[in-house]
């Protein structure tokens, strides 16, 4: 997943200053992940696919102690993110719980590999992520873990090569790499036999390739030289473009395991955007200056659910499930509060509650349904209320009161903190409910997401598919178990 490159710089007539050749890289899971690796500042960080919403950093070349972090890719079945360690020609594997899983060293025995710089990397989207290609000038490396062989791609490929750019591995282990010094695309095995070239004539300096995972198998190419994304069939044949006057400097794309929409990734007067488009090419949003937004928390619960889930933690435990009165949610005000890093302070002798972040602090009182805030006072109807020991509040109160984003669809309410800006969007129902109700309701209902791991219900869903595979294809069965589990990369089960 190449970006730009950047001017080599001298530090000393004996010694070369490390500058990344890539200034981004992204990658996404089936979990509603969105991955940014830049460079500039060694670290990946973390948003939510759906709302574009930034949770936070998922790791930094600091916490992990490499030289830097120059790209990302993320397989999105299995629960790998690989990153590319330029400074140090190391490629470092971990799990979605930021556990090391194996590092691979380019100057190893196997690829005694040590030019000025490694493009780009990619791992494998299969459950066996253990495959990860690397691209270098004049040179493609097929990676496998510590105990198991790794080699360079055959001279016959690499002789009729450029200098190679972004590379992308399917499910299926079908590998792009992009060629931007033929202007084209070339298609391989895992270990570097040719199968196809595509692009000329269309392309002229792709950086970065990508494809979706859905019957369409459609290929997405992120090209520096036409500052657009060009879009090909799996036959090669050019289906359409898009970008063209929204993305400035395409260096880096990835498509979107659960919509197969695509991300687009700029670094543009010295700022990174990311541009979503729909499978057809219809921009949809954009996120402007990603390093300037603060970091946000999402949590959510669906009506009659014991669960509140935090995107970005650990589930919580209702005492009392969110309730629909009237089009309004009735909510537990601690649990919601807390999930989104307020603290909750009660006064039983003034049945008031404080609520406190740095630099903010407000007070309900239960009895006359008033919040006092600093430069006003606002009056909750519904009114709060007592039940099982906790304060229940419309959801109206969080968007009055505090800076936090709430919407609802029919059985389910969303908080975000702080509260949403410009280029993100409310959260949606869950992908995989239509598809329940189109394909599997006739026979069944839809239990409670709260009684069974998120392992289970790929298995469960499977089994259901597998009575005719015409009518439920593989990529609605993972949507499916997707909203019957519940919610998105779980924090811990409460």
């Amino acid at each position: 997943m190449l970006a730009l490159s950047f001017l080599v710089l001298f530090a000393s007539p004996d010694s070369i200053a490390f500058e990344p050749t890539n200034q981004l890289g992204l990658g996404t899971s089936k979990y509603k992940d969105l991955y940014v690796a830049v460079a500039s500042v060694g670290k990946v960080m973390h948003l939510d696919t759906e709302t574009g919403i930034y949770l936070g950093d998922f790791i930094s070349s600091k916490n992990i102690g490499a030289g830097s972090i120059t790209d990302v890719s993320v397989c999105s079945c299995g629960g790998a993110i690989a990153m590319l360690d330029e400074a140090e020609k190391t490629v470092r594997l971990y799990d979605y719980d930021r556990n090391k899983l194996w590092n691979y060293d380019l100057k190893g025995p196997e690829l005694f590999y040590d030019k000025q710089s490694v493009n780009a990397i990619a791992l494998c989207q299969d459950s066996d992520y253990e495959h990860v290609i690397a691209t270098a000038p004049g040179k493609i490396f097929h990676i496998s873990p510590p105990g198991q062989s790794s080699k360079v791609f055959p001279k016959e490929i690499l002789s009729t090569l450029g200098n190679p750019a972004g590379a992308y591995m399917d499910f299926i282990k079908q590998v792009f790499i992009c060629d931007p010094d033929n202007s084209r695309i070339i298609k391989t095995t895992e270990y570097g036999n040719l199968t196809g070239s595509f692009g000329q004539g269309v392309l002229s300096s792709p950086v970065d390739v990508s494809t979706t995972e859905d019957n369409d198998r459609r290929i997405w190419v992120a090209d520096s030289g036409t500052k657009k994304v060009h879009v090909f069939s799996e036959n090669f044949a050019h289906l359409f473009d898009c970008g063209d006057g929204i993305v400035k400097n395409p260096s880096s794309v990835i498509c979107d395991y659960l919509d197969s929409g695509c991300y687009v990734g700029e670094v543009t007067d010295g700022k990174v955007n990311i541009h979503k488009f729909d499978k057809n090419g219809v921009y949809l949003f954009s996120i402007k200056d990603l390093m300037s937004l603060p970091a946000q928390k999402l949590s959510y619960t669906k009506t009659g659910s014991y669960v509140l889930y935090n995107r970005s933690g650990e589930n919580i435990k209702l005492s009392t499930p969110a309730k629909n009165t009237s089009g309004i949610f009735m909510v537990e005000l601690r649990a919601v509060c807390e999930s989104l890093g307020f603290e909750v302070l009660w006064a039983p002798k003034t049945r008031t509650v404080t609520i406190r972040k740095p630099g903010s602090s407000i007070k309900l009182n239960i009895d006359n349904a008033t919040v006092e805030l600093p430069d006003k006072r606002i009056l909750l109807d519904p009114k709060p209320t007592i039940l099982k020991s906790r304060i229940i509040v419309p959801s109206t109160f969080f968007d009055m009161a505090l800076d936090i984003s709430s919407s609802s669809t029919q059985d389910t309410i969303f908080f975000i903190s702080p509260k949403l800006i410009p280029g993100q969007t409310p959260p949606k129902p869950d992908i995989g409910k239509d598809l329940f109700e189109a394909k599997c309701n006739r026979c069944h209902q839809a239990p409670s997401p709260d009684t069974k791991e998120r392992d289970i219900w790929p298995e469960i869903v499977k089994r259901m598919a597998s009575k005719d595979p015409s009518w439920i294809t593989s990529v609605d069965s993972d949507r499916i178990s997707h909203y019957l589990w519940g919610q998105g990369k779980p924090g811990k089960k409460p």
